[in-house]
């Protein structure tokens, strides 16, 4: 429809905008930028277009560049609510929490009625430890907008058991509303699972998750964007056999960029959050969470890794550099918890030759219905289906057992099971692994502060505990109606 609008007007900005938002949404992120850059180059003072490009860079892991892009689209309208939210946004995953605090208290003192400013004042508080705060602010967001289902993921993560009967009878009220757009109801039949599971109602959680999950799946098939298992097994098989042992010695050192990068990487919801944050409390240690900003740097992969030379290598690394915006203390570490870069080690290894790796692992079961009871707000098309989220774990336990003998990379594997029955332990083979000096807080990651921008910031504002450990065995009889089993 888009894409007709603009064949019809090649020339209106907000048909040519919208195709870019659309494209965006899609994955199709190169031809969204194109699209956004075409607007500005003939339309320079739209200012609609300056924000969908930040929205483009964001998702590519450019946070300086996408801080610039909605900046531009304030300087063009100063009362741009959807680009002071994003900036502020922006700014919170940089690590940059006072900015972004001061950006969501200015747009609500302008716009008390804008829901968005106040969740995202919320999540800055919750990176902050505030938590009675962030609850206050989850709560007028909900206020603002009372089909706000992300608002009210929120309350529930917060709450917990303790949520109130009257809280809960509204989640099933909005769970079954089917006036709500698509994207809420699913945040309320997410939310009203996490409810119910915390309060031991196990039977009707996973009811309320796997609707949500069916609604989400078929949203993707509609979109022509669903996960398809063997496809993405080819592309691992790929992956491997292009990146071998051979192949990465010769390129070792390429680049030879002496960044001192440390990436944790295994499956989302394995407990890569809570290690980030064991090392982030070591003061010679800055970490850039979830960056997810190495992807968008290489247009083929694994393909453009075999031809690299030296300087093309070089500006790649200091770009990727350039994108997380932050520099490692002196003899300190960068931490880029971004848990997919599980299938990138090959390129790391060529980009960064003193880079250590971090691989955190938990029973598959347990990883599998975590998953499912996630409504994540990355795009993981395998996250919908407990059989796809199986093999997608089957996949990183294969490429990372790849890179164990293929990539010259110090690496440290670490049992989600382990790290909570003994954190101090996990705490010190971190520190040892990295060479830095003991330091007693990163045994209690709890008391950490640090923008915690993933699907895990409740729970790493709590004290590290074990009550996640055997989880799917609630859910095995459950589990089993779905066909693939539980995940792994």
């Amino acid at each position: 429809r888009f894409a007709a609008a603009v064949e019809a007007w090649p020339d209106n900005p907000m048909a040519r905008t919208n195709l870019a938002i659309a494209l965006r949404r899609l994955g199709e992120l190169a031809t969204a930028e194109e699209q956004c850059q075409t607007v500005i180059a003939g339309h320079p003072s739209f200012a609609e277009a300056h924000n969908a490009l930040g929205n483009v860079r964001r998702e590519l892991g450019d946070l300086p560049g996408a801080m610039l892009c909605f900046e531009d689209a304030l300087r063009r309208r100063p009362a741009y609510a959807e680009a002071e939210a994003n900036l502020a946004a922006a700014r919170f995953k940089s690590g940059d929490l006072a900015g972004a605090a001061a950006g969501y208290e200015g747009l609500i003192k302008r716009a008390p009625g804008f829901a968005e400013a106040h969740l995202g004042l919320g999540v800055v508080e919750l990176a902050e430890g505030h938590l009675d705060r962030a609850e206050a602010a989850f709560r007028l967001a909900a206020k603002a907008r009372p089909d706000f289902g992300e608002a009210w993921q929120n309350i529930v993560s917060a709450k917990g058991s303790a949520l109130s009967d009257d809280d809960l009878m509204f989640l099933k009220k909005k769970a079954g509303d089917a006036q709500l757009t698509p994207v809420d109801r699913v945040a309320f039949l997410f939310a009203l699972g996490e409810a119910l599971d915390a309060k031991g109602e196990f039977d009707a959680a996973f009811a309320a998750v796997a609707d949500g999950n069916a609604r989400r799946k078929a949203g993707l098939a509609a979109d022509g964007r669903d996960f398809d298992a063997d496809q993405f097994d080819a592309a691992i098989d790929t992956v491997v056999g292009s990146l071998n042992k051979e192949v990465l010695d010769h390129l070792h050192g390429v680049a030879a960029n002496p960044a001192r990068m440390a990436f944790i990487v295994g499956m989302p919801r394995s407990g890569t959050t809570l290690l980030e944050q064991m090392a982030a409390a070591h003061p010679d240690v800055i970490s850039v969470g979830e960056a997810d900003a190495l992807a968008g740097l290489i247009d083929e992969y694994p393909a453009d890794v075999v031809k690299l030379e030296a300087e093309q290598a070089s500006s790649m690394a200091a770009a990727y550099l350039a994108r997380l915006g932050r520099e490692a203390p002196a003899d300190g570490w960068i931490v880029d918890k971004t848990p997919g870069n599980a299938f990138y080690l090959g390129l790391i290894a060529v980009l960064f030759p003193d880079a250590r790796v971090i691989h955190c692992r938990r029973n598959s079961a347990d990883v599998a219905i975590s998953n499912y009871f996630q409504n994540f707000k990355a795009d993981h098309p395998w996250a919908w289906d407990l059989g796809d989220i199986g093999r997608y774990a089957a996949a990183v336990d294969r490429v990372m057992g790849h890179w164990k003998t293929a990539a010259a990379l110090p690496l440290l594997q670490l049992d989600y099971e382990d790290v909570v029955a003994d954190p101090q332990t996990a705490a010190r083979r971190i520190t040892d692994f990295l060479n830095l000096s003991w330091d007693d807080a990163c045994a209690r990651p709890d008391r950490a502060k640090g923008a915690v921008l993933t699907a895990s910031n409740w729970q790493v504002r709590k004290p590290v505990h074990g009550k996640a450990v055997g989880r799917a065995a609630r859910y095995a009889h459950l589990a089993a109606t779905l066909g693939s089993g539980g995940g792994a």
